[in-house]
């Protein structure tokens, strides 16, 4: 069932596919923190909100390997804490959520690689 659904989102105009590849890609991610699986649904509605995208998802990465945090409209992703060893807080309109920042951070290095596998003819 799902091997038909990817082969019909797949099958669409590859200028359709890029936004719709990614969001499959970060829904099928699994998380051991259930702190980090209630932020990565908001990282999803930023996808589907084409406020994080495979176009800027490296500069993402980069600004919060860095310490800074990063906005796209009311979508943001702060470093509350160094990267490290602290805490993300990830929030799009009124809903906030915080979760520890690495392997929210390692997630999002997960979901590029796996994005671009999937780009790849």
């Amino acid at each position: 069932m799902i091997q038909d659904f990817l082969k019909r989102i797949l099958s669409r105009p590859r200028k359709d596919r890029p936004r719709e590849n990614l969001d499959i890609v970060a829904a099928a991610m699994v998380f051991k923190d259930p702190e980090n699986a209630h932020c990565w649904e908001l990282v999803r509605v930023g996808i589907q909100t084409k406020k994080l995208g495979l176009g800027n998802l490296e500069r993402w990465i980069a600004h919060l390997r860095a310490g800074n945090g990063m906005g796209a409209d009311e979508f943001s992703i702060d470093i509350d804490e160094p990267p490290a060893v602290g805490r993300v807080v990830v929030q799009i309109l009124d809903d906030m959520r915080t979760c520890p920042a690495l392997p929210l951070i390692e997630a999002l290095e997960r979901l590029r690689e796996a994005a671009e596998r999937q780009e790849k003819p």
